[in-house]
């Protein structure tokens, strides 16, 4: 009538085990979706802000006289860097969460 104490315990940690790996797989497929996304959103916008990145360069570095390398320098690591992971991070966002809400 009374099961042993072992065969117990093993129902209940494979049970868990099952349980953790649903969670993982959900988790990884969300983790992927927003990934895909947002390589495919700062490919896309990178030639765009790399080309206003170089007109703000030559236009910085003629207005304060200061040599196009480091006014290069300066505008990749101070705009197009920041502004492609932000970007790209807040449309992948936007298109994930509009998916979910259409699946609905």
């Amino acid at each position: 009538m009374i099961q042993p104490v072992s065969n117990m315990r093993s129902s209940i940690s494979f049970k868990k085990t099952n349980n953790q790996n649903i969670k993982k797989e959900k988790n990884n497929s969300k983790l992927k979706k927003y990934s895909d996304s947002f390589i495919k959103h700062s490919t896309e916008s990178a030639p765009m802000l790399l080309g206003l990145t170089a007109i703000w360069s030559l236009l910085d570095s003629s207005g304060r006289n200061i040599p196009v390398k480091k006014s290069i320098m300066n505008n990749l690591t101070g705009f197009f860097l920041p502004v492609l992971v932000f970007s790209s991070a807040i449309l992948s966002i936007i298109e994930n969460r509009q998916t979910n809400k259409n699946k609905n």
